[in-house]
């Protein structure tokens, strides 16, 4: 999930039932990058932070650097009695000087050249 879709409703009466039923093998990741198709989350309908609203509910909270992958599979691993939110600090677009914190690389599709210089930057080409 993204921070942003935690700004509707549906995501709130679905925490609310996996608490209910206390769905211990429930595991959600959220993409926290400030973010979303309109703008910031801050400035569309802040909730930051995000993390300490979810806490108030029955569940496991752990809130990671979204782009380190050890520390990601290693916390998929935990197991708990309870749903478990892992809130993955991130940057949209990191390693791609254009595409750095954009909201407009959301929805945007690469040409080309975009294309390769985002592969030469990220050392993929």
């Amino acid at each position: 999930m993204s921070d942003g879709e935690w700004q509707e409703g549906s995501t709130w009466e679905a925490l609310i039932f996996a608490t209910h039923h206390r769905l211990s093998k429930l595991t959600i990741l959220v993409d926290h990058n400030n973010l979303q198709g309109l703008g910031t989350t801050e400035a569309v309908a802040s909730m930051d932070p995000l993390w300490r609203k979810l806490e108030g509910f029955d569940v496991d909270v752990d809130v990671i650097d979204g782009h380190d992958a050890a520390l990601i599979r290693a916390q998929l691993q935990r197991e708990t009695e309870r749903p478990h939110l892992i809130i993955l600090k991130t940057q949209k677009g990191r390693g791609v000087s254009f595409m750095e914190d954009r909201m407009e690389w959301h929805y945007l599709p690469l040409n080309e050249e975009r294309y390769r210089a985002a592969l030469a930057e990220l050392d993929l080409a």
